[in-house]
């Protein structure tokens, strides 16, 4: 016959819990997946009244906040994955409580990655400020010479 420790229906408990979770973030996913097939499909429907350019960008902007709203559930079942590992004493490790914290971070990583890879006039300004070729402006407004001139001291 078997025993049941009271420890063994805790360990039970959490994986029921987390299957919740597994479920809601499963679930939350598929709303926000049918909800930008929505949008796509209306952006579609108007595109006669948008240009190609303006077309493209609502197409590229509705894809990086889709995959910015499905990030937040995936990456907080990433975090509970260690963190129940550890509480069911299945394992116990240093790097096992650092990853937790990395995961807990990793949503705000992610999200100006996205934009920078999914939003192409960003993307070509960062490549540019990063290879340099990206040069501070100089002003050659009248009034901003002038005022530059008398905050030197100069007399015009």
């Amino acid at each position: 016959m078997l025993r049941h420790t009271p420890r063994s229906f805790a360990n039970y408990d959490i994986v029921m819990k987390f299957q919740v979770f597994v479920d809601i973030a499963t679930n939350l996913a598929a709303a926000i997946s049918m909800t930008r097939f929505k949008i796509m499909k209306c952006l579609n429907d108007t595109g006669a009244f948008l240009s190609d350019k303006t077309r493209k960008m609502h197409s590229q902007f509705a894809k990086m906040l889709t995959q910015q709203c499905i990030i937040p559930p995936f990456v907080f079942l990433a975090t509970l994955v260690p963190a129940q590992l550890e509480y069911m004493n299945l394992v116990r490790h240093p790097i096992l409580e650092a990853m937790i914290n990395i995961f807990a971070c990793l949503s705000t990583l992610l999200s100006p990655l996205l934009v920078l890879y999914h939003i192409v006039p960003y993307r070509r300004a960062m490549v540019r400020w990063i290879e340099g070729r990206e040069k501070p402006s100089v002003s050659t407004n009248f009034d901003s010479s002038v005022f530059l001139a008398r905050m030197q001291g100069v007399k015009l």
